[in-house]
């Protein structure tokens, strides 16, 4: 709006010749001209509609020129307007008064016609300049706000992978500790299977910003998968002296997912498992029929549990054990279940599933990994 022809300029002067002339020079250089006699009338007709400039007079009964930009400036809808007073003063005080009142620029009369041209077109092209910037600002600061949530986004991947390593780089330096047979070496290849699957995660996350994998869904029996993490997790469940046993079903429970993905879901709950319960200490899997109820009537689900018998969750974490940040601080408080069950979360509702987890201090946790199948 710049020095386009509809810019609006307010005239305020308690002086009709003054009006008379500042409005008769503003039209005809192609300009939107509304004129009032006071400061009163100028807000009211500021509030009916934004002005793009505004001339001034400073000496007015009433309500003067100080007082009514002011005004102006308490008011968000209009405190950005650009006042250019009009005074018949050309002393330095009057001067500073109006630039203290927020005064962007002043006009002395007897009014020149091209300086009052030439400063009404600069503080219009000023102000286009700022609303320009203004909108440019905000569009900066929406792109950052973006970049800063997919900075934190890509972090909390990057922390639940490294974290995920670490379960299979355990096994591996548990079974090298030990070296006692061929089938720990099978193991231990299983493991390293599993590293490498997680490092390939990760360069694919570092190519993209793709935010789930994009991995080929195939047909799985859950009693296998949850056989084959459980075996992986023998020998380290012999180290802490803690049993680890899978109590299969004759059913068979079959889905479409992604298999490294849910073996990690397996995984992290065995690992944490392992981790907390004493020794002495039991981790039992087993696999039973869930029918949904509510608006889940009808359908079918797979329930894999995951008991211990270690220290528990406090109850006033149970809400927040799905949550990657609030984990590591419940982490370093007091030994909680760290990031591995963000993984298990996201993992399993991407495959139409669910997770809830029950415990008591001093007793255990189970976890219920649902699976519509």
């Amino acid at each position: 709006m710049t020095e386009r022809a509809a810019a609006d300029i307010l005239i305020v002067d308690d002086q009709p010749t003054n009006l008379d002339v500042l409005s008769r020079l503003l039209l005809e250089s192609g300009y939107k001209v509304r004129a009032v006699t006071s400061g009163e009338r100028a807000l009211e007709a500021a509030r009916h509609a934004r002005p793009d400039c505004m001339l001034l007079d400073v000496s007015m009964p009433g309500m003067d020129g100080i007082a009514t930009c002011d005004a102006f400036r308490n008011d968000a809808q209009l405190q950005d307007v650009p006042v250019i007073f009009l005074t018949a003063h050309d002393n330095t005080e009057h001067k500073v008064r109006a630039f203290q009142a927020g005064g962007r620029d002043y006009v002395t009369k007897p009014f020149e016609a091209e300086e009052v041209l030439a400063r009404v077109r600069n503080h219009l092209r000023i102000a286009d300049l700022e609303r320009n910037l203004r909108a440019q600002n905000e569009a900066l600061n929406e792109a950052n706000a973006k970049l800063v949530e997919a900075a934190a986004h890509k972090a909390r991947v990057t922390a639940m992978l490294v974290h995920d390593i670490r379960n299979p780089l355990a096994v591996i330096g548990a079974i090298l500790d030990g070296m006692i047979d061929e089938i720990s070496l099978a193991d231990a290849r299983l493991a390293y299977d599993g590293v490498r699957r997680l490092l390939d995660d990760m360069l694919e996350l570092s190519k993209s910003d793709a935010t789930q994998s994009r991995a080929e869904h195939v047909r799985i029996d859950l009693n296998q998968l949850v056989e084959r993490v459980v075996r992986l997790h023998q020998y380290v469940a012999g180290q802490r002296r803690v049993e680890l046993c899978f109590i299969p079903q004759r059913e068979r429970y079959v889905m479409d997912g992604d298999f490294p993905a849910l073996e990690r879901v397996f995984t992290n709950l065995i690992a944490n498992a392992l981790k907390f319960t004493p020794s002495g200490g039991k981790v039992e899997l087993r696999i039973r029929p869930e029918a949904g109820i509510g608006v889940e009537s009808g359908l079918k689900f797979a329930c894999v549990t995951v008991t211990d018998t270690g220290a528990g969750i406090p109850p006033e974490e149970l809400p927040f054990v799905f949550e990657a940040y609030r984990q590591a601080r419940v982490s370093e408080r007091n030994g909680g279940v760290g990031l591995g069950l963000a993984i298990v979360a996201r993992i399993v509702a991407a495959h139409g599933g669910r997770v809830r987890v029950l415990s008591q201090l001093g007793v255990g946790t189970e976890f219920h990994v649902l699976f519509p199948i």
